[in-house]
């Protein structure tokens, strides 16, 4: 894509040449890091009631966060 703002080239003449944008992500194992997203899951997180309730984690300062997402279908 090739975007020229005449009214930007009027001002600064040629010197500004806008021909694309974007970002990109460059890292090692980066292609691992797809694979990995792609398999599915083995373990799942929970939280244990139980162990929660016992009055020596009752005031734990852990959270545990859950979402809607937690059993989406691949």
């Amino acid at each position: 894509m090739r975007l020229i703002f005449p009214h930007v080239l009027r001002q600064m003449g040629p010197l500004i040449f806008v021909t694309g944008e974007g970002y990109e992500l460059k890292f090692l194992g980066k292609n691992y890091a797809r694979l990995l997203a792609s398999i599915d899951t083995t373990t799942f997180v929970m939280a244990d009631e139980e162990h929660n309730s016992k009055p020596e984690n009752m005031n734990s300062e852990n959270i545990y966060i859950s979402g809607d997402n937690c059993f989406q279908s691949r």
